[in-house]
């Protein structure tokens, strides 16, 4: 699941809603890391990482 799509979030927990009942209890501990030099880190990946480690817990 794409813990950044807000739509994905929102239909999984819905999904085990109503099977399962309400959660109770939800750990967020996607994350991703690029190993790389700051300066040698392009936009794009540093923005996956802020989505996936800020933005997928947000969520």
């Amino acid at each position: 699941m794409d813990v950044t799509d807000k739509n994905a979030v929102v239909a999984l927990y819905e999904e085990v809603a109503s099977k399962l009942g309400e959660v109770d209890v939800s750990v967020q501990n996607a994350g991703v890391i690029n190993i790389a030099k700051l300066l040698d880190l392009t936009e794009s990946e540093w923005d996956k990482v802020m989505a996936v480690n800020t933005k997928g817990v947000f969520l």
